[in-house]
């Protein structure tokens, strides 16, 4: 009898498989170690309030763009400029009454 049986072969593939996989997830592990350490010196503590101070900023930056986007300029001043314009009109209704009393005034002289 030469070799080994189908199944065995493959039972072999698969254990040599899963320990390949075991041994990627701890290389991977120890690569990326890094991001669950601490801040290990003044520096990168600094960096990190700098960071997370132009992150605020941008946020609000964000936000105030986004609050932006949604203003309706359409409607945002037509209540005042309503107000304007009906003071407005009222003011030039009372010039034209009394330019049309001036002319009616005036009809009645005789040069």
């Amino acid at each position: 009898f030469q070799g080994v049986s189908p199944f065995d072969f493959a039972m072999r593939q698969k254990n040599e498989e899963k320990k390949r996989k075991e041994r990627e997830k701890e290389a991977k592990a120890r690569m990326y170690n890094y991001a669950g350490k601490g801040i290990q010196s003044l520096t990168e503590a600094n960096a990190a309030n700098v960071n997370s101070v132009n992150q605020k900023g941008k946020e609000a930056a964000r936000k105030q763009k986004e609050d932006a986007m949604k203003v309706n300029m359409a409607t945002s001043g037509f209540g005042v400029e309503q107000a304007a314009r009906n003071a407005d009109f009222s003011r030039d209704k009372a010039w034209k009454d009394a330019q049309r009393m001036e002319r009616e005034a005036q009809k009645n002289v005789n040069m």
